[in-house]
């Protein structure tokens, strides 16, 4: 695959395109050299462990994608792993979806600690990635100990009362978030005093 010819392209969607590991090197190679778009949505499409460090390897080398999308593929621990690599050494990156596939204590304690040493990170979404109480004790990690991250949502998870310390908890020791998104959760009508214990 030939370097993107479009000079002016800012945004590039290519959501549930089948891009399977030989097509998310093709399009990794081109991304490497184009050096334009700053918005990559690559969701839902069944993206493999190996298709993730295609991407990352980009990552490594393109130096304007601020925006990426991720949410809806396959990666499982490998996966995870090549894009935290890519969180610890890339510090462009503004905005992360890694949302609608199951992450499990490994991967999230991976991300967490990714998180502390990212210093661009403004923006991540971990929607639907079926977190529990357990989980929320890393969430609180990201929260307390992250200095740049002002949005993150954590909507659709299952996330209960007793999570939910966790995350009022580290909010009593942030003062960059604006905005976290628990909807839809298993916080019961008591669990809205989060929003006030900051």
């Amino acid at each position: 695959m030939r370097q993107l010819d479009q000079t002016s392209l800012t945004l590039l969607k290519l959501q549930r395109s089948l891009l399977y590991p030989i097509g998310a090197y093709h399009f990794a190679e081109a991304s490497k050299f184009d050096q334009t778009f700053i918005t990559l949505d690559l969701s839902h499409n069944k993206g493999t462990d190996k298709g993730a460090g295609h991407i990352v390897d980009a990552l490594r080398i393109n130096r304007t994608i601020t925006n990426l999308d991720l949410s809806g593929n396959r990666f499982h621990v490998h996966g995870i792993s090549n894009i935290v690599e890519a969180l610890q050494t890339n510090q462009v990156l503004y905005s992360l979806s890694l949302g609608r596939f199951r992450i499990d204590e490994i991967m999230l304690q991976n991300i967490t600690e990714a998180s502390k040493i990212n210093k661009t990170l403004t923006s991540m979404y971990l929607n639907g990635c079926r977190m529990d109480g357990r989980n929320s004790k890393y969430l609180g990690e990201v929260i307390r100990d992250n200095s740049t991250i002002a949005t993150f949502s954590l909507q659709r998870n299952q996330i209960n009362v007793a999570g939910r310390q966790y995350l009022a908890d580290a909010l009593r020791c942030n003062q960059i978030l604006t905005t976290l998104d628990i909807s839809y959760n298993r916080i019961t009508t008591d669990g809205v005093k989060i929003s006030t214990l900051s």
